[in-house]
């Protein structure tokens, strides 16, 4: 048991000596990295006893993000020198992981739109993962940058400086990024991890022993954060989600699960009226007799991937298959949906 969220306990000494650093769930799923062992593991969250070795490594794994435009792990790999690797789960395990590029002081990985996006040290580079150019996005004077995450085209990140830890942000499309103030809050201590759901933003501290949580729709920055758990059993170093599970990696290598109130809540919750078909190649209706305005379909990564006015019908034929969160929007508040295209 760990914290005021009530969290229950789903991995508690399956990787004991090995200290995993890092989870991400992919559909029932979920993988971990080791760095004593130097494995990426898996194992469904339905029999979480059967424990797969996907890959082995030459070196300790530290972050890792699924990209599921291509069905790959990027990995960071703490060897001599240090690399960002890549998995292709396409093949069949154990799978030989694959150098990608050398980097120096690696620290977070975010995934976005076929691009992979690094921190390391004090910059922040991207790569484009159909060329693999590797280029530098944008340098940070002010310190160094911790656990970047992707929402709506923007990358939210930690400076840490020695006297504060705040958040920021950049637009990742523009050429000569100008970072913005997110989080003035400084005592938070390092960030470990960071996972965006819906229009939230989770984040992880290892030296505090917190989980916080900022709502990444409200535009009035900076923003103070909401304590999600401010007693999860031991410093969080590893987010994750399935939907609205959300699931955390502690430093005393147990795994744990629990569903935010926020994410649960009647403002917040996939609506009782329901879309249909479920799923839907092309078109999706609304159940009910609806007075909404307008509607905006997000990515499981929290990114915007549509928006328009709503007129009974939505037409997702130019969507990837997978799982989407939907936005509708009244004259009287919000209402979300989960779909899936297939």
């Amino acid at each position: 048991m760990a914290g005021s969220i009530n969290a229950q306990t789903l991995v508690s000494d399956s990787f004991a000596g090995e200290l995993p650093v890092s989870i991400e769930v992919v559909e029932n799923d979920m993988y971990v990295s080791t760095f004593n062992s130097q494995k990426l593991y898996r194992f469904s969250l339905d029999d979480v006893n059967h424990i797969e070795t996907v890959s082995n490594f030459d070196g300790p794994v530290w972050k890792i993000r699924y990209d599921p435009s291509n069905n790959d792990f990027y990995c960071i790999v703490l060897e001599n020198p240090n690399s960002l690797s890549s998995v292709d789960l396409d093949q069949t395990i154990p799978i030989a992981p694959v150098n990608v590029e050398i980097v120096t002081g690696p620290d977070g990985i975010a995934i976005d739109n076929d691009m992979v996006y690094v921190s390391d040290l004090n910059n922040i580079y991207k790569m484009d993962i159909a060329t693999g150019n590797y280029s530098l996005l944008y340098n940070e004077e002010d310190g160094k940058v911790r656990n970047p995450a992707i929402y709506n085209g923007e990358l939210y990140y930690q400076v840490q400086d020695g006297n504060s830890n705040e958040i920021y942000k950049i637009d990742v499309s523009s050429e000569n990024p100008t970072k913005i103030l997110v989080s003035s809050t400084n005592t938070n201590g390092i960030l470990q991890s960071s996972l965006v759901v819906e229009n939230f933003l989770y984040l992880g501290f290892e030296s505090l022993d917190k989980i916080l949580r900022i709502d990444l729709s409200d535009t009035d920055l900076p923003l103070t954060p909401s304590i999600v758990n401010d007693n999860p059993g031991a410093g969080v170093i590893g987010l994750a989600n399935k939907d609205d599970t959300l699931y955390y990696l502690t430093g005393k290598q147990s795994i744990y699960q629990f569903t935010d109130k926020v994410l649960s809540s009647e403002e917040s919750t996939f609506g009782k009226e329901g879309i249909y078909p479920i799923p839907s190649k092309n078109t999706i209706f609304h159940k009910g007799n609806s007075d909404y305005i307008s509607y905006e379909i997000y990515s499981m990564q929290g990114t915007l991937v549509g928006s328009g006015n709503y007129t009974k019908s939505i037409d997702i034929g130019q969507l990837a298959d997978g799982m989407y969160f939907l936005k509708f929007k009244s004259e009287t508040g919000f209402q979300k949906f989960r779909f899936i295209k297939n």
